[in-house]
């Protein structure tokens, strides 16, 4: 739809806004069409880093004051939640009653299904959507020996629990974000998944993204699927099973730039990154990573006239967006990586929070490999880091949490100094969901569903404190939208405001 010259004003406007906060020193992917930033395309927002500079959420909220509508969800899952042009879109995994009876022959068929991934095979196709398997490696270039851990398909799980059994149905639903009535709902595939995963996590804990035409899906070991904006299967592509460290599961999700989706593929056997065209699902390039297990989504960014993909690690490493080639790396990071990094200005900053702390701030202008004593290495901040939830970067400052506690750190984003650290937000517990910011506030979500609504300030002075439920799991990250919050449980999905 060609868009008025009203509407080219008013994005016009909210590009200067995000100029005054000094975050468009870089160009991010996909805000080439400033509309997004009325939008929330990714799990991370337009902003790619979980903040919104349109947004004007409610303050203050309970479980009988400011919800708007609260629908149910069918399935499991914590899965943050997408939105584009009133469509709410999220995943969930059903567990059906259809059984598996012969497991063995389930992990017989996935592992031969890779191997011919690998050999560059392609799959006899059945009835129903077109369904395309990426063809084998187009380009590696890294070492070629990364084969880091042992994979024994008939082993129990050990960390991640009891190896599943039944038929699930994967979920794509689609809401209306007006009122929480459901557009559709399709399954994209059914499948028993081969790991259990860690008692905290499910089989829906990836995101979706969307670049208003089509929603793309990567479901890790359950296939990549494309969709258009009316829930109609386009493609799908299968790039085999993910083996994670200690069978906890799965839950990186892919970045979207222009034509070509970039997919996170680290596991306890070969793992890489790679570049999937948007069309069809055919891989673009793929290129081998010297990493065990990482949950982290990459981020893909413009500097400098380059288009780059920062992926993290235990080494975090910048590639070239065009073909995979490795542009430079820079290790220091803790095991378990999985806060998603962002960009300010000219640097990357990535943090890693399990068993250490690390926190760099990373030019975007490296090459090679970056040494600790290296002037690629703007700050560096080795305290009080996240576990699971991501930082945010808001009004020049990053807010995060300590591990997985209600502990809040916000630095200066511009030297890396503590503003404040480990402050105490009372009334919260165990936080999954990443920190987000809008409106001059931060944001927090317990597992519970308690939310604190910080001021942005150096204050760090907590306005409110809410909760919509009980007995419900909030692991999805908070979602800003016009004047609205969405909030997404393992049962519901509540969008909260102002009455109209």
């Amino acid at each position: 739809m060609e868009t008025s010259i009203l509407a080219r004003l008013i994005d016009f406007l909210h590009f200067l806004t995000a100029a005054s906060f000094g975050l468009c020193v870089v160009s991010w992917i996909g805000e080439s069409d400033l509309s997004a930033q009325d939008n929330w395309p990714n799990w991370r927002g337009p902003q790619n880093n979980g903040a919104s500079l349109t947004a004007s959420p409610p303050t203050q909220w309970n479980a009988s004051s400011g919800i708007l509508w609260k629908s149910p969800i069918e399935g499991e899952g914590s899965s943050t939640p997408i939105v584009w042009d009133q469509q709410v879109i999220l995943l969930s995994a059903l567990k059906t009653d259809k059984t598996d009876p012969d497991s063995s022959a389930l992990a017989a068929f996935s592992m031969d299904a890779e191997a011919r991934f690998r050999s560059g095979s392609t799959l006899q196709e059945t009835e129903g959507p077109k369904t395309r398997r990426a063809p084998g490696i187009a380009r590696i270039v890294e070492a070629s020996d990364l084969h880091l851990g042992g994979r024994d398909s008939s082993r129990n799980d050990i960390s991640g629990g009891k190896r599943p059994t039944n038929v699930y149905k994967f979920l794509v639903s689609s809401f209306d974000l007006r009122t929480g009535a459901k557009n559709w709902q399709v399954s994209v595939v059914e499948d028993v998944p081969h790991e259990g995963g860690h008692e905290t996590n499910n089989f829906a804990s990836c995101s979706p993204t969307t670049d208003g035409k089509n929603i793309y899906v990567f479901w890790g070991s359950r296939g990549i699927f494309c969709l258009d904006m009316q829930g109609q299967l386009l493609w799908s592509s299968d790039l085999g099973q993910k083996y994670t460290r200690s069978q906890f599961g799965e839950g990186a999700s892919a970045a979207l730039h222009g034509s070509t989706l970039i997919v996170p593929w680290d596991h306890e056997s070969e793992s890489y990154i790679a570049a999937l065209d948007t069309e069809n699902g055919d891989l673009k390039w793929k290129t081998g990573r010297a990493e065990r297990t990482t949950w982290a989504t990459p981020v893909i960014v413009e500097v400098g006239g380059q288009t780059q993909v920062i992926m993290h690690g235990r080494v975090v490493r910048g590639y070239d967006f065009r073909d995979g080639t490795l542009l430079w790396e820079c290790g220091g990071q803790t095991e378990n990586p999985i806060p998603t990094p962002f960009v300010y200005q000219k640097n990357v900053i990535v943090m890693s929070g399990f068993s250490g702390a690390a926190c760099y701030s990373i030019s975007l202008s490296s090459r090679g490999t970056v040494s600790s004593n290296s002037d690629s290495i703007r700050w560096t901040y080795p305290f009080n880091t996240p576990y699971v939830p991501s930082p945010t970067l808001y009004q020049e400052k990053i807010f995060f949490l300590v591990e997985n506690q209600a502990m809040l750190t916000c630095l200066d984003a511009n030297t890396g100094k503590p503003v404040y650290a480990r402050k105490r937000i009372d009334g919260l517990s165990d936080i999954y969901a990443s920190v987000g910011a809008a409106d001059g506030k931060i944001y927090i979500v317990d597992r519970s569903g308690t939310t604190a609504v910080v001021d942005a300030g150096e204050s760090g002075e907590v306005i409110a404190t809410n909760r919509v439920a009980e007995d419900e799991t909030f692991d999805a990250s908070p979602v800003f939208v016009n004047d609205r919050l969405l909030l997404r449980s393992n049962k519901h999905l509540y969008c909260i405001g102002k009455p109209n």
